[in-house]
């Protein structure tokens, strides 16, 4: 459990490119993790579970225009024990391995992340609601060409699962036809952004160990 007083916290405002850091006077973290492994032969396995209370513990007001929740001067009422954005709740990992030879081994990683809130959301009432929670696969061989020399390929998100893994409110200008730039802000919207995440990808390398 970690308490933090005066943390620095950004505050976007609608345009997204303006902005400015803050005290938010109290802040808690709270987590706990659950790890299993074990090993057999030429399998072995983890299993790691975290939960992450990350909340504010102090009420502030604090202006996200973007928040449909805000009211008639665009400020948004936070509350002691709303959750601090872009942080899961849930992260879920489990990881498996394979000696298929004393040289080649294969590995598996599988990585569940929970629901967020995205920036500007410090008060959970945006009609958006909350990022959804996604999950990752991975994929890697290792492969010992001699006592120094080891090839290595690994590819991340193996099924090419699109996900997003970070969000803030904000005003989208690019209404106009085909999402092209509107010159009237009368047509601009207030809209949830968010950070894709990577693609699949895939990474040869070889190494070479000094004596």
């Amino acid at each position: 459990m970690t308490r933090l007083t005066d943390a620095i916290q950004f505050i976007s405002l609608a345009h997204m490119t303006q902005g400015y850091f803050t005290n938010v006077p109290r802040e808690l973290y709270r987590s706990a993790s659950l790890d299993a492994s074990g090993d057999g032969g030429r399998w072995s396995w983890a299993v790691s579970v975290n939960r992450t209370e990350a909340t504010y513990q102090s009420s502030f007001e604090e202006p996200s225009p973007s928040n449909s929740s805000a009211g008639a001067s665009g400020d948004i009422q936070v509350r002691a024990g709303d959750a601090i954005p872009n942080i899961p709740t849930w992260t879920v990992k489990l990881q498996t391995q394979y000696r298929a030879t004393p040289r080649l081994s294969l590995r598996a990683v599988i990585v569940t992340y929970g629901a967020r809130y995205a920036q500007g959301d410090e008060n959970q009432g945006d009609a958006h609601g909350a990022l959804p929670g996604y999950t990752v696969a991975n994929v890697s061989a290792r492969y010992a060409l001699g006592r120094r020399w080891r090839l290595d390929l690994s590819i991340h998100n193996l099924f090419d699962r699109a996900y997003s893994d970070f969000g803030q409110l904000g005003v989208n200008e690019f209404t106009g036809p085909d999402r092209a730039f509107s010159r009237a802000p009368a047509g601009w919207r207030n809209t949830e952004f968010v950070a894709p995440g990577a693609p699949r990808g895939a990474w040869l390398s070889i190494d070479y160990r000094w004596p």
